[in-house]
């Protein structure tokens, strides 16, 4: 069974592929707080396959490109990628960017009629930011 994540936070990604509990853990980072939610016409584009885009406007620009050449991925777009695994997580933290996030995902996801409805939605409670270093 093939298991695919995408979170809110490349610190989090990397820590989650680096522990083995997904084939492979994407984040996307897009800053929405600040001003107006991009148009449907964006958010298509965001999630499409890589054509014109330019970087920084695609959803697999958060994530190394390293891990997205050795996954074969790379340019992918999300509901084709989505669908070839068997296990779909999103796993999103308490910042308000994140949760707007899932929700721009969701809704790109429920406009795509030919969306696999099956996902799994985590909630992580504590942000990476919000996380104390170890003490010597």
């Amino acid at each position: 069974m093939t298991r695919l994540i995408v979170t809110t936070d490349s610190s989090i990604a990397g820590a989650i592929q680096q522990a083995g509990l997904a084939d492979l853990v994407i984040a996307i980072e897009r800053r929405l707080v600040w001003g107006p939610l991009p148009a449907d016409a964006e958010l298509d584009a965001f999630f499409a396959p890589r054509t014109t885009q330019p970087r920084g406007l695609h959803w697999l620009d958060d994530t190394p490109s390293w891990r997205l050449e050795e996954s074969g991925v790379k340019d992918r777009g999300l509901i084709e990628l989505l669908a070839e695994y068997d296990t779909v997580e999103f796993w999103r933290g308490p910042e308000p960017n994140a949760q707007l996030i899932l929700l721009w995902l969701l809704d790109h996801w429920g406009r795509r009629h030919d969306a696999n409805p099956d996902f799994v939605v985590r909630s992580l409670f504590l942000g990476v930011r919000d996380v104390d270093p170890p003490r010597s």
